[in-house]
């Protein structure tokens, strides 16, 4: 079993489709309309949804990344694993073994680590998330996050309301 799914689709691609199926026969098959005017992105999501019975597709938000404009993700690690953290509307995944999802309604405090240093040197720095649950013992650790990152972080984080140490 499968709990993450990931599909990267490039929403600024227009992408022409065509449904070979009526709309009343995709509403008796799948319970649903596709509209051929919907993003590509759109349509593949609501396929998932329809053919696989996946419940909850969650689409990036706004966060854009200060190194690159276009990515919606951080390049950082967790532990051993190099991955992507994904700062969504309502929760952070971290994508790469292992597959790490927080809401941020679970989130105690975020605390920064590694800013300053010795005059500020150092290129990257660390953040801590502090679950309310378990305190401690199971913080999350997203380590060697690009210094760039900083201050789209921090105002990712207060714009959601969860607090910074």
């Amino acid at each position: 079993m499968h709990h993450f799914i990931m599909i990267q689709q490039d929403n600024a691609t227009d992408q022409g489709f065509k449904v070979h199926l009526t709309p009343e026969e995709m509403k008796k098959k799948f319970g649903a309309e596709i509209d051929e005017e919907e993003p590509l992105y759109h349509v593949l999501a609501k396929m998932f949804r329809m053919v696989a019975g996946i419940d909850r597709i969650v689409i990036p938000g706004d966060f854009k990344s200060a190194q690159d404009h276009k990515a919606q993700a951080i390049s950082c690690s967790l532990k051993v694993s190099d991955g992507f953290l994904y700062p969504l509307k309502t929760s952070l995944i971290f994508i790469q073994k292992p597959i790490i999802y927080i809401k941020h309604k679970d989130i105690k405090y975020i605390e920064f680590k590694r800013i300053g240093g010795k005059g500020g040197a150092g290129r990257s720095f660390d953040i801590s998330i502090a679950k309310i649950e378990s305190e401690g013992a199971n913080d999350e650790t997203f380590k060697n996050i690009d210094k760039k990152e900083l201050k789209v972080l921090m105002s990712y984080f207060k714009d959601a309301g969860i607090k910074m140490r």
